[in-house]
């Protein structure tokens, strides 16, 4: 069953949360809870990580082990320019943070995808083989 959150307003947009703890998953002969959490993320990532982290807190204390995330948990941008602004290397000040908060609640965190910075160069060559493959 699924705990509402009471939105929360923000002058741009309302946020609403849930959280659903499912049933338990088999790892061997050793039972999981797992959650999953949805939420509408906004282009404050301050805001998303608190969000986030309560939502985390909550499903810990219910006894999850394991807490999916939603895609875009982190940042969602009004543009895809912002998202690429927003971009961060997989080891960055986002990634370190949500590992810090699965380290401190002894939890295992599926964070959905984020806006990760690639190293430079990679898209030039991801597109030069695109166009490669096209031709």
């Amino acid at each position: 069953e699924g705990l509402p959150l009471a939105p929360r307003a923000r002058p741009q947009a309302a946020l609403h949360a849930f959280l659903a703890v499912h049933a338990c998953v088999c790892y061997g002969a050793m039972p999981a809870l797992v959650a999953a959490l949805q939420l509408c993320a906004t282009d404050d990532k301050d805001m998303n990580y608190a969000m986030c982290a309560a939502l985390v807190a909550r499903a810990r204390e219910a006894g999850a082990e394991l807490v999916c995330l939603p895609e875009n948990f982190s940042f969602m941008g009004a543009s895809s320019s912002a998202s690429v602004a927003a971009a961060e290397p997989l080891d960055g000040p986002t990634m370190q943070r949500y590992c810090q908060l699965a380290r401190s609640l002894g939890v295992w965190l599926s964070l959905g995808g984020f806006q990760e910075q690639t190293p430079a160069g990679t898209e030039a060559a991801a597109a030069a083989a695109a166009a490669a493959a096209a031709a």
